[in-house]
């Protein structure tokens, strides 16, 4: 983790962005593998965004979140500096322009109709390739001793933790992405339908090698001014 925020800073990027990059690649690479695609098709990520106020964090639980989606095309994954300064761009632009408010706001007109909902969440379709959701440094601001930024109490300490992000139909794969002390945690939760352990096993490899291979890349990155994905 330290070392993506030591390679995120200087460039004004966020881990966000390598992450959602990172994971464009991996679900890139795993296609041409088991399921090569057309140029012209698409991979989407789904990514939740945080909605919170000042006065949600004063709550035990506050489930304010909205959703954003970002499509690249097979083509868009070749110059991976290009893809991570785009990814970046398009995130700023949606965080300073108020378009994560958007699905909330979708959600709010299709409800005025009469089966709206009903039919917006309808299982027949696939709304996203794939869901990224970077959850932070969980329990940070718990009022208990820690022994190497573990949890501890009454000698007990708490050595790691697994989150796992939820599936909708047809959306086949959903990583969850969490920090506890000072290390980074990744889960995968799959289908089984469509995906067998061993090709959805052969996805999480080619996702923490890749972020590795991030993680080692401490040289800076050149400045793509890249136009928003059309």
């Amino acid at each position: 983790f330290g070392a993506l925020l030591a390679l995120s800073r200087p460039q004004h990027l966020t881990v966000n962005d390598i992450l959602t990059r990172d994971l464009f690649i991996a679900l890139g690479r795993w296609k041409t593998l088991y399921a090569p695609c057309h140029a012209l098709d698409r991979l989407r990520v789904s990514i939740p965004v945080n909605l919170r106020k000042p006065d949600d964090y004063r709550m035990p639980a506050a489930n304010v979140v909205s959703m954003v989606f970002l499509d690249r095309r097979p083509k868009d994954l070749a110059d991976t500096e290009r893809l991570l300064w785009g990814i970046h761009r398009q995130m700023d632009h949606i965080k300073q322009t108020g378009l994560k408010l958007t699905f909330v706001l979708c959600l709010r007109a299709v409800q005025s109709l009469p089966g709206g909902i009903a039919r917006l969440a309808a299982v027949d379709r696939c709304s996203a390739t794939g869901v990224l959701t970077n959850l932070g440094v969980l329990l940070e601001h718990l009022p208990l001793p820690q022994t190497e930024g573990k949890l501890t109490l009454d000698g007990a300490v708490l050595e790691g933790l697994d989150i796992v992000a939820p599936l909708r139909p047809y959306t086949c794969v959903a990583f969850a992405v969490f920090t506890y002390a000072g290390r980074l945690g990744i889960t995968l939760h799959y289908d089984p339908h469509p995906l067998d352990a061993r090709a959805a096993s052969s996805l999480m490899d080619m996702y923490v090698e890749q972020i590795l291979s991030s993680a080692e890349q401490m040289r800076p990155l050149r400045f793509w001014q890249a136009a928003l994905p059309r």
